[in-house]
């Protein structure tokens, strides 16, 4: 069964997401199926009971059910996606953290859906795949880059220059997205680092060419691989500086204008509104307060 325009929510976004990188390292299973099986059908029980004689304590204890199951699926995938993506140890960073940090993917998706969504709630006659690639191409592509920069700290400092050059050529040329190392010219014969990052990068692209209301065009996806590519050509030093102000302005500063609360939209589903166009969808009900801040990158 395809995807509709109302599946675009967080958890659906961030399945999808998972399932792509999954695909690109060659595993037939991603995170456990059972969950969002369980999910799905607690949600389709909740549903009916709210249609018959409203009984609130059961309809309380299944939205707690429903929670927990959609916490569970979520975790499931959050760690998978890191495990695929990241190359890092999970246990043995719990207590010292990340460094140099970059964005965790759930983050990424959840701040492109709240804009995604925003977006479309004030401007349903454009098409949600236009909204979704204006929110890709703000939020998304720099905390990508970030985590691309993210990694390339980890190379021994004599590699980095070669390696950051080998970043930009991947993005300019040919779509490889099942690379997951980069061919250095110049640092001996014929030489290759392991970059598992770049099976994140890859599977947002994937994602967002794959058939759905928010498939962006192939012309738009390729024009954001390029600003990718121009992004990883600048001198390292001044992209750490625009990158931070990039993602302070989306991860640690305040939401302003059509910015809404990810609390709001991580789990909301978009709702087709009429009249509008036939690739649109939205709620009729206003967006809550503008909240005075966000949660921290880190």
């Amino acid at each position: 069964m395809g995807l509709d325009a109302a599946d675009f929510h967080y958890l659906t976004i961030l399945r999808e997401l998972e399932k792509e990188a999954a695909l690109l390292e060659g595993r037939k299973a991603t995170s456990e199926r059972r969950q969002v099986n369980r999910a799905n059908g607690a949600f389709r029980d909740l549903f009916r009971r709210l249609t018959e004689k409203p009984d609130w304590a059961n309809i309380t204890l299944a939205l707690k059910i429903s929670s927990e199951q959609l916490l569970e699926t979520e975790l499931a995938s959050a760690k998978v996606l890191r495990e695929l993506t990241e190359g890092r140890p999970t246990l043995a960073r719990l207590a010292a953290g990340d460094w140099p940090p970059v964005v965790p993917a759930p983050r990424m998706v959840e701040r492109f859906t709240a804009l995604t969504i925003a977006s479309h709630a004030e401007n349903p006659q454009i098409a949600l795949a236009e909204h979704a690639e204006t929110a890709f191409r703000h939020a998304v592509l720099p905390a990508l880059a970030w985590g691309l920069v993210g990694h390339l700290y980890e190379q021994p400092e004599h590699l980095r220059p070669a390696t950051q050059q080998a970043l930009a050529r991947h993005f300019r040329g040919k779509p490889q997205p099942h690379r997951v190392e980069l061919s250095l010219e110049g640092a001996g014969d014929d030489e290759h680092v392991p970059f598992v990052y770049l099976r994140l990068v890859e599977a947002w692209f994937k994602m967002l060419a794959s058939p759905s209301p928010w498939r962006v065009s192939p012309e738009n996806l390729a024009a954001a691989r390029t600003e990718l590519a121009a992004l990883l050509e600048r001198p390292l030093t001044d992209l750490d500086t625009h990158l931070w102000s990039t993602l302070g302005e989306h991860y640690t500063g305040q939401l302003v204008g059509s910015s809404a609360p990810a609390s709001w939209t991580r789990r909301r589903p978009i709702r087709r509104a009429a009249p509008a166009s036939s690739g649109s969808a939205c709620s009729s009900s206003p967006p809550p307060p503008t909240p005075t801040s966000a949660p921290s990158v880190r």
